[in-house]
């Protein structure tokens, strides 16, 4: 018994199914399968939040506007506002990430 390893305490100690060479097998590729997929989504990711950080999500216009002052006057002023750009920020992204997500896809159909 002094010269068990750690390894056969352990395989002893699980239930007979989950000694077998097929639960080993499946645990393994299931354990590769996942950290495949984060690796791939991480980089999904990652590429997508790279591409996006320079871009403004909002923009500065400016109009004309006529206005009377307190004395009665007519008075035309140039008024500036910021005007968020949700909608054409949300089509960007998701442009950029079907681009990203389908571009291996293309390439192997082509």
């Amino acid at each position: 018994m002094a010269d068990e390893t750690l390894a056969v305490r352990a395989a002893e100690a699980l239930p007979g199914w989950a000694g077998s060479i097929r639960f080993r097998l499946m645990v393994l590729y299931s354990v590769l399968l996942f950290g495949l997929a984060t690796v791939v989504v991480g980089g999904i990711y990652a590429g997508l939040a790279r591409s996006l950080e320079d871009q403004d999500v909002s923009r500065t216009e400016a109009a004309a506007v006529l206005f009377r002052d307190a004395d009665g006057r007519d008075m035309i002023r140039t008024l500036e506002f910021e005007v968020q750009d949700s909608r054409a920020h949300h089509l960007r992204c998701t442009r950029n990430l079907r681009h990203r997500s389908l571009t291996p896809y293309r390439a192997r159909r082509a």
